[in-house]
């Protein structure tokens, strides 16, 4: 044989070995879903694309380790790329990986880098109020608001009233808040909340309740004075204004000789809160007192007070 047609025969060689173990196509596995986070109950897919195209090609799939192949059970199918879990369950966390597969050369693709799944179980709504009084007087306003822990993003909000003839949905209203304004006694009840999202829709946990008491009509403050009897010049005089209920939210007003007519704050008597306090009574402190209360933004008031009568006695 002569010395060129030898080496033609070893450059023929290492070219067919060359194509024998050349690299095999890259895989690409990616996570579908529209939110970055997956809860319980939700649809998500994965899927697994190989360099240079589809065709031909069929895919394994492997959950945290390569000897661990997934398997198509209830709610978990696999068809063409993709791997389809219909209702994510915490056991589905993990690593996935996958490979394409066929008969014609290569007859295998790379491993794809392993993507991580994280299923985290629902999370529950937070509802809160504000102002947060406890019992309300019909005319007034409060506005709940629902929130939810746990990243549950792109979210529609259900509101909910339970009272003693059960529980109903409050149509209307799929925002974070909901405003009561002005309210009556109908809007008594527990409220809750719960965010929506996906399509399917899927509901995080229902909040807490939180309880709302409209009363009619305005309430009365009651006026007490200290000491109760007699007062004489240069005394420390004390009157009280609290209403009934012991709602919270109310600044006092003070009231002297008529309704509607403020006092006179000076540096010896002056109004802070639900006290006035006259701290060296004179004879021109003598006279009728009421209170009253309010609260709110768009101020709401409670009736006068009974009046007391302050009289101040020359040593």
């Amino acid at each position: 044989m002569q010395a060129c047609e030898v080496a033609a025969l070893i450059l023929l060689t290492v070219v067919s070995c060359s194509r024998q173990y050349e690299e095999l196509p890259q895989t690409t596995l990616t996570l579908e879903h529209p939110f970055p986070e997956i809860f319980t109950g939700e649809t998500v897919t994965l899927r697994c694309g190989v360099e240079g195209g589809s065709a031909g090609w069929k895919y394994l799939w492997y959950k945290d380790s390569e000897d661990t192949p997934v398997l198509q059970t209830a709610g978990r199918s696999i068809t063409g790329d993709s791997y389809t879990i219909t209702a994510a369950a915490v056991s589905d966390q993990g690593q996935y990986c996958c490979r394409g597969q066929r008969k014609n050369r290569p007859s295998s693709s790379q491993l794809s880098n392993p993507v991580t799944l994280t299923v985290s179980e629902l999370p529950k709504a937070v509802l809160t109020s504000s102002p947060q009084w406890g019992e309300l007087y019909t005319g007034e306003t409060v506005t709940l608001s629902c929130g939810v822990e746990g990243g549950f993003t792109g979210c529609q909000y259900l509101w909910y009233k339970s009272s003693q003839g059960g529980t109903v949905q409050i149509r209307g209203t799929t925002g974070a808040r909901y405003t009561l304004s002005p309210v009556t006694q109908s809007h008594s009840g527990e409220y809750q909340c719960e965010a929506q999202r996906g399509d399917p829709p899927r509901s995080s946990q229902r909040s807490d309740p939180v309880t709302l008491t409209v009363s009619e009509g305005r309430p009365k403050p009651a006026l007490t004075r200290e000491p109760a009897g007699e007062i004489f010049e240069g005394d420390t005089v004390t009157l009280s204004c609290v209403v009934e209920g012991g709602s919270g939210g109310w600044r006092y007003l003070w009231y002297k000789d008529r309704q509607g007519a403020p006092v006179n704050q000076t540096d010896s008597s002056s109004g802070t809160g639900a006290g006035y306090t006259i701290s060296a009574a004179a004879l021109s402190h003598s006279g009728e007192y009421w209170c009253r209360a309010g609260r709110g933004r768009n101020t709401s008031y409670s009736q006068y007070s009974d009046p007391i009568w302050v009289n101040v006695t020359g040593e």
